[in-house]
């Protein structure tokens, strides 16, 4: 018996020392974590707690023990910005500052950490051109645009490339200083994000003068006024154009001019105080002036178009002459047709080919290759017929290509006879460097009045 007693005594001696050890020698005195000041939002982290101890720390199993009998748990000041889980997933949920905390059941083992959640901006854009006046006080705002667009900790800095024509402040507003170009560059601090704008200077607006100071038209007739502005490399932005009489002529943003009923309307084109006008006469009488009726000879010439060729005018005979060979002699219109009603042809119309017809004819006599017809280029011709019928002019005026004029022809026989009898009309139609040409015609039978126009390229 004795024996037995003294085992067993030994052995609560030792379960004593290990009791001692796990739980009675060593405590858990503290803990912190490591977490970073700012969090990006969407973005997650593990807090890791490392606890600081009384005495030896213990072998892990024993310390998870005394870690298990803490009661430790997590907890967050503001889940709107920071949520964190049993196991210290810490994630950044909203722009903000919160508090996370870690703390025992008893209160008396705790650390926290106050973490703001920031959004990092990733473009920088604003307008890349403006253009200012070299006027006192001509002033503009630059709005540079950050994405997302609740980036957080943005300040952007502004420059300019030459003060002496543009300067800036820290708010974007430019301030034009003298006539010229500079580049304004915004910079987000801390950053790489740039962006530019080029501010153009340019000389206070004078005057205005417009391409026309009159004009003739129709009812129904079109007609387009350009504005220039004085001295040069003034601006002309912002420009606006209205019509005293819109019942007789209308006018809109872009300069194009309609006539609407007989009468007189005046155009003004306006920017700022600086202003210019067109007197338009609408007058549905009115025809346009024939050179002739059995002329040949050129109204004028002028240098205009490709390939060196010149641009000519003339009246052609009533009908060709004897000693013409052209078997294409359509007529351009019916002669019953109602006369009060103006009439131009196209492709679907014989005269249209007819004219096309003739002109290669020529061209074959002289060992030049035929000219194929080009939609585009006819769409010129057809424009620059209405523009001489509307205006009340017969000139190259406007042309913006080569081409030949002829008036007072009923036919497209008599109107390439009429050119091919003028030696500067000739000339032109057998230029070896052509390859296409357009057409056109309008006429109104009433007043007499018939437009032929061929152009080339």
């Amino acid at each position: 018996m004795k024996r037995i007693t003294k085992k067993l005594s030994s052995l609560a001696v030792a379960c004593a020392m290990v009791v001692s050890l796990a739980g009675c020698g060593v405590s858990i005195t503290g803990v912190s974590f490591d977490i970073p000041d700012t969090l990006e939002r969407g973005s997650s982290i593990m807090a890791t707690p490392e606890y600081a101890y009384d005495g030896e720390t213990p072998e892990a199993a024993k310390a998870d023990d005394l870690v298990d009998k803490l009661g430790m748990s997590y907890t967050s000041s503001d889940p709107n910005v920071l949520t964190v889980d049993e196991n210290g997933n810490i994630t950044a949920v909203g722009i903000g500052t919160a508090e996370v905390a870690m703390s025992s059941k008893d209160g008396k083992i705790t650390t926290s950490k106050v973490v703001e959640v920031v959004v990092t901006p990733v473009s920088l854009d604003m307008v890349d051109r403006i253009t200012l006046t070299k006027e006192k006080n001509s002033k503009a705002k630059l709005e540079a645009v950050v994405q997302p667009e609740d980036a957080t900790h943005v300040e952007i800095e502004f420059t300019s490339s030459n003060e002496d024509v543009a300067t800036v402040n820290s708010d974007g507003e430019i301030n034009a200083i003298d006539v010229g170009e500079a580049t304004i560059t915004a910079s987000i601090k801390e950053t790489d994000l740039t962006a530019e704008c080029v501010v153009t200077v340019v000389p206070d607006i004078e005057s205005i003068e417009l391409s026309d100071t009159s004009l003739k038209l129709k009812k129904d007739g079109t007609a387009q006024l350009t504005a220039t502005a004085n001295p040069d490399g003034a601006s002309i932005d912002g420009i606006a154009f209205a019509s005293d009489a819109p019942d007789v002529a209308t006018v809109d943003e872009e300069g194009n001019v309609t006539a609407i009923a007989d009468g007189k309307a005046t155009i003004t084109a306006s920017v700022g105080d600086v202003s210019a006008e067109c007197v338009v006469t609408v007058d549905s009488t009115v025809s346009i002036p024939k050179t002739g009726s059995n002329s040949n000879s050129s109204s004028g010439s002028a240098s205009s178009g490709t390939n060196g060729g010149s641009n000519d005018t003339s009246s052609s005979a009533s009908a060709p002459a004897a000693s013409s060979s052209f078997e294409y002699g359509a007529l351009p219109m019916d002669p019953a047709s109602n006369g009060d009603k103006w009439w131009s042809i196209d492709s679907s119309d014989s005269a249209y080919w007819a004219v096309a017809n003739n002109i290669n004819a020529m061209r074959a006599e002289g060992g030049l290759p035929a000219l194929t017809v080009s939609s585009s280029l006819s769409s010129i011709a057809d424009s620059r017929c209405e523009y001489l019928i509307a205006n009340d002019v017969f000139s190259h005026d406007g042309a913006t290509t080569a081409e030949i004029l002829c008036s007072g022809a009923t036919s497209a026989s008599a109107a390439c006879t009429g050119w091919k009898n003028s030696p500067s009309h000739y000339s032109n139609i057998m230029t070896s460097g052509y390859t296409q040409m357009g057409i056109g015609c309008i006429f109104n039978t009433a007043y007499g009045v018939e437009v032929w126009c061929v152009t080339f390229s």
